[in-house]
């Protein structure tokens, strides 16, 4: 049995972290009076205290998604009962937390909120992984096979986003402040990506809980 407690807060935690990214997109001005774009912004510009007019409602956001995400994905490891489904589930809940640091390290402190970052970027990549694996190896079948599908878009978006600099150099930090004299390009390729990992990363979680919402779920 999974918690339907649990599931629902799987939900909530997605929700409030779109509502968290597109709010502050929507009021966002630049340091050079520009609107927000996904196609040359990172989502945590959007936490920047002192240029982001609503940083806390991003930054606040984070903080509660990434716990709820981190229980959800804790007991849904749990659910399929097997070391692999063990396994991804704590690094899902690890990831989740990840998520949460962000939101408590801003992208003024840069150093620390990098490596907040990456605690979810790599932690969510192997998530995905042993997720699929423990799905493709459950004997009980207790996850639909159809999830495969949007781990798959997932474990593609972290992997193309963490191959990016590897493959066409490491991102010019510069650009993002206006004073450097570093114009930032129309369409920046790594926070596009960065945009296709949050849209797949949500898509698999709200996949998975409606999926355990066809099956009984105790209260």
């Amino acid at each position: 049995m999974f918690p339907r407690s649990v599931r629902i807060g799987g939900l909530l935690g997605p929700i409030l972290l779109l509502a968290g990214v597109l709010l502050p997109a929507i009021a966002y001005t630049g340091r050079a009076g520009e609107p927000y774009s996904p196609l040359n912004h990172f989502i945590s510009e959007l936490g920047e205290v002192g240029v982001s007019s609503l940083a806390w409602l991003f930054n606040g956001s984070l903080v509660a998604s990434g716990f709820l995400m981190a229980v959800y994905l804790l007991f849904l490891g749990r659910h399929l009962g097997t070391r692999l489904g063990w396994a991804a589930g704590l690094a899902g809940a690890i990831a989740g937390l990840g998520v949460s640091a962000v939101g408590l390290l801003p992208m003024n402190d840069l150093k620390p909120h990098l490596r907040a970052a990456f605690t979810f970027f790599d932690g969510g990549l192997v998530t995905v992984a042993l997720f699929s694996a423990a799905v493709l190896r459950d004997p009980r079948k207790r996850l639909a096979r159809w999830l495969l599908v949007p781990a798959a878009a997932a474990g593609l978006a972290f992997a193309s986003f963490l191959a990016w600099p590897w493959l066409a150099g490491a991102p010019d930090l510069r650009m993002l402040d206006p004073a450097s004299g570093v114009p930032r390009l129309d369409v920046w390729g790594i926070a596009v990506a960065e945009w296709a990992l949050l849209v797949t990363v949500v898509g698999f979680i709200v996949c998975s809980t409606l999926a355990l919402g066809r099956r009984k779920t105790d209260s």
